[in-house]
């Protein structure tokens, strides 16, 4: 279970898109976050 992000952090899914493209089975998925302070222009 993912934590909680507090204040300004947001959560961001990278999906892997060489693997996707590829027509294996399965996704490679990443989760990081994000500062919305920092970077407001990209939502």
């Amino acid at each position: 279970m993912a934590k909680k992000v507090k204040g300004n952090r947001v959560q961001v899914i990278l999906e892997c898109t060489e693997h996707k493209d590829s027509g294996m089975p399965g996704t490679s998925r990443y989760i990081t976050t994000k500062n919305r302070k920092n970077t407001p222009e990209r939502g």
